[in-house]
Formats: structure tokens, C-alpha cells, sequence
């Protein structure tokens, strides 16, 4: 089942966002924007990598995101944020590994997403997932490639 898990007003309003349909015309009744939505190239325009258990943007990071609010501006495009998380926890139930993987995750993409807002981007201009540790860039059997899988990676969708 669904576990409710608390996250800032202005995000959980952006997650529940109807996508826009072309000429600015949203659906009434539109579904969050999880899935693939619109166009996504294989590569992320921006990726963000944290620290083992942090959400925390770094300096160098914020300029990345006003690189990609400045694009947003330019393209009109829509911005994907897609928070990860590395597969580790400490030792913990598998249920509870899930939880606080997919909360990682969530934390991470809502970082971004409050991040750029900030910097001027519209939330209605804004899709989110959080996939948690289902979709590892690396194998982590070093913890450089544990750090690779820490990361939230924004798309551009035109």
C-alpha cells in the first residue's frame, strides 16, 4: 500500500500539477506527472550528486540549476526532476530499506524542484519522480559508484 510521506506544501503541490497539453492548455482532472512524459533524450541536461543520506545542493550545484532555469526561460521547455538513491542503508528490513530509499529519493527531487522555483521557474512548469534506487547508473560494489547512483538528474522536455 501507499505510505503518506511529508514534504514540503510547495512540492507536494508541484507533484499534483496537471501536465500541460500543448498551447498552454492544461487538463482538468490530469493525473500527477509520473511515467515519461513528453520527450526525454537518454542524457540529463543537469545531474546533481549528494552526500550518503543528504539532499543538501552545493554552490557549484546551484549554479548548474540556474543554468537550467535560464534555459527553461529561453525554451519555454518543461523541467523533469527525477530524484535517486544509492541501493545502501544500513542493515535494515527490506520493507523499510524500500521506505527510506524511495523517502531519499523524494527528498532529493524536492531539493531541485524548491531549488528552482526559487530561481524563477514555474511550478506548473515542473514534472517529478522519485524512482528511489531502482534506476542505478553503477553497480555499487565501491562507493564511488554508490556516489554516482546519489544524484537527481534534470531533463529539458520540449
Amino acid at each position: 500500500g501507499q505510505t503518506a510521506v511529508a514534504v514540503s506544501p510547495i512540492v507536494r503541490d508541484t507533484y499534483n500539477q496537471p501536465v500541460a497539453l500543448g498551447y498552454g492548455a492544461a487538463v482538468n482532472g490530469a493525473q500527477p506527472a509520473y511515467g515519461n512524459q513528453g520527450t526525454v533524450s537518454a542524457k540529463p541536461d543537469a545531474v546533481i550528486h549528494f552526500e550518503v543520506g543528504s539532499a543538501r545542493i552545493g554552490a557549484g550545484d546551484r549554479k548548474k540549476l540556474a543554468q537550467i532555469a535560464a534555459l527553461h526561460k529561453q525554451s519555454g521547455a518543461m523541467v523533469k526532476v527525477v530524484g535517486h538513491a544509492s541501493s545502501r542503508t544500513r542493515e535494515l528490513p527490506v520493507d523499510r530499506h524500500k521506505m527510506v530509499n524511495l523517502r531519499m529519493s523524494q527528498e532529493r527531487s524536492s531539493a531541485v524542484v524548491t531549488s528552482l522555483i526559487k530561481m524563477g521557474v514555474d511550478s506548473r512548469s515542473i514534472i517529478v519522480e522519485s524512482v528511489s534506487d531502482s534506476a542505478p547508473l553503477a553497480r555499487e560494489s565501491m562507493p564511488s559508484d554508490e556516489a554516482k547512483n546519489r544524484r537527481t538528474e534534470i531533463f529539458l522536455v520540449k
